[in-house]
């Protein structure tokens, strides 16, 4: 456990326990995003050749104006 974890822990062992529960449920949101942001980080991470690949595919294709009549 870090020491920021530590002194989280510590702080919310001082308040009594229905004000443990308040905090840990408005906590609660911001570690999920937190978790949600390092599993996005770490799939673009995984992604990023195949979406830089792809780009430059995309790129390389004969661009033409857009023609609503060939719609």
């Amino acid at each position: 456990m870090t020491t920021a974890a530590q002194t989280l822990s510590t702080m919310l062992e001082a308040l009594p326990p229905k004000e443990q529960e308040s905090v840990i449920d408005k906590v609660r949101p911001i570690i999920a995003d937190a978790m949600d942001e390092m599993k996005w980080n770490s799939s673009y991470k995984k992604s990023e050749a195949n979406l830089e690949a792809f780009a430059q595919q995309v790129r390389g294709f004969d661009k033409k104006p857009f023609d609503a009549d060939k719609l």
